[in-house]
């Protein structure tokens, strides 16, 4: 209850919009209270319960996830195993479904093919975003690559945006990066490679052997007015551009361009298509736009995710777990001439 004080107070006074209240509220009368205090603060109710039946599913699940839980740090596989399955049985004692055609509520019952979804009275529009999301939803472990395009010719003039070739370091980048993904995955498997509808992303991406998809979305962040500037140029014919957006890079929206926090609207489809996903991928995209899906994969703030570095020539190795990303970061050989601007 102290807790769900704490989400009251996030709601009303620190901006909160959506909160997330994970708890084993198991019984009918201890939802009926949440409810009631929820609705004494004008807060909305949705209710979301995950059943698994399928018991190779929940031995897979506490091996790949519950043995790396802070619980049980300091226990044996084994014992954790066990004390897992007797968590389990004394859940399966005091637990009541959700039936109250009353609630709204969604239902997910098993992530695998034996997947089924219900959705009760579902009065908001977030619900349809829950169910597209809990219809995505699985626990394969993979691996995603993230990797800025190789160096351009705007890059190597110091120019933000343009729609430009590789420079000659960019198309030795993209050989680089055909031979580190060839080592690392199967020529024959089933990798996915996403790239932007750019030039130099396409180009980056021409020499791996698995088939690409460009996307619209993940064309990099409009310049507008800007694009074709450097930010030397900015400062000194923009004066107050040029310090806007030093000030808040979040918000900050390029004269008939877009901000942040417009690339973080336009990315949430293809968020969902990654959550979607269970092969290899490879994203080849670029810096405003892999700082967005580095820091939803990798949990940062929203206003942390402008100064996210992601380096030219360097592949970005993600694997999603349980309990955080592991992540290692792969510089290839070739280094650019100019590198980024110091004001990127």
């Amino acid at each position: 209850m102290q807790c769900l004080d704490d989400l009251f107070k996030w709601l009303r006074t620190e901006g909160g919009q959506v909160a997330v209240y994970d708890a084993t509220n198991s019984t009918k009368d201890r939802r009926d209270e949440i409810r009631k205090r929820c609705g004494e603060n004008g807060v909305e109710v949705i209710y979301v319960e995950t059943l698994c039946t399928d018991q190779e599913q929940i031995a897979f699940n506490v091996r790949e996830t519950k043995l790396f839980s802070p619980d049980y740090k300091n226990m044996s596989a084994e014992e954790a195993i066990q004390d897992f399955k007797k968590r389990i049985a004394q859940y399966e004692k005091a637990y009541e479904t959700l039936e109250d055609d009353q609630l709204s509520y969604l239902k997910l019952i098993n992530v695998g093919p034996e997947r089924k979804i219900i959705i009760n009275r579902p009065t908001v529009s977030i619900m349809a975003r829950l169910a597209s999301y809990a219809m995505n939803l699985h626990i394969q472990r993979r691996v995603i690559y993230l990797t800025r395009h190789g160096e351009s010719e705007a890059n190597r003039t110091g120019k933000i945006g343009l729609d430009t070739d590789l420079s000659a370091d960019g198309v030795l980048y993209s050989a680089a990066l055909a031979t580190f993904l060839g080592k690392h995955l199967s020529r024959d498997a089933d990798v996915k490679v996403w790239t932007s509808t750019m030039r130099r992303t396409i180009q980056t991406a021409s020499r791996l052997s698995w088939d690409r998809v460009a996307w619209k979305a993940l064309d990099e962040i409009d310049a507008g007015r800007c694009d074709g500037m450097s930010y030397e140029e900015i400062e000194q014919r923009m004066p107050e551009e040029f310090s806007m957006r030093k000030a808040d890079k979040l918000t900050y929206r390029y004269p008939r361009g877009e901000s942040y926090q417009d690339v973080m609207i336009r990315l949430e489809p293809i968020l969902l298509e990654m959550e979607r996903v269970t092969q290899p991928l490879v994203i080849v995209a670029h810096q405003a736009i892999l700082r967005v899906l580095y820091g939803y994969l990798k949990d940062i703030p929203p206003t942390e995710v402008p100064n996210i570095e992601i380096p030219l020539h360097c592949v970005i190795e993600l694997v999603p777990k349980t309990y955080g990303v592991e992540e290692q970061r792969h510089p290839l050989m070739i280094e650019p001439k100019l590198g980024s601007s110091p004001y990127s």
